[in-house]
């Protein structure tokens, strides 16, 4: 039996890895002659939309597309939240008659990156 007074054996220290970010892609197809509206709403984006969760977001314009690079550790989570809220959604609301069918998800089958090779 060991005593209550004796050394305790050190214990390693448990060293929670911070969660990785998910990234989510969300593209559309833009209307014809919508690309200068999108321009403006992207331009016009809060500098730090932190309220929403997102680590990162970034917005990419083409003459057809556009396309949002969420990322966040639960990143689909948070973006569902805001659709599924009527409140929140309105956010979205000035996007949705820009787009020429429907706003959908892009996986990502590729990734490198030079910070996580060991």
């Amino acid at each position: 039996m060991r005593s209550l007074w004796a050394p305790a054996r050190p214990r390693p220290l448990l060293v929670h890895a911070p969660v990785a970010a998910q990234r989510l892609v969300l593209a559309a197809r833009l209307r014809k002659g919508a690309r200068k509206r999108a321009l403006d709403l992207a331009t016009a984006m809060p500098t730090h939309p932190s309220t929403s969760g997102f680590e990162r977001l970034s917005i990419y314009l083409s003459e057809s597309e556009i396309v949002f690079l969420i990322e966040a550790p639960e990143a689909e989570f948070l973006v569902r939240a805001i659709l599924d809220d009527p409140v929140r959604a309105t956010e979205i609301s000035p996007w949705l008659p820009l787009f020429d069918g429907p706003l959908h998800r892009a996986d990502e089958v590729y990734h490198w990156s030079a910070r996580e090779v060991t």
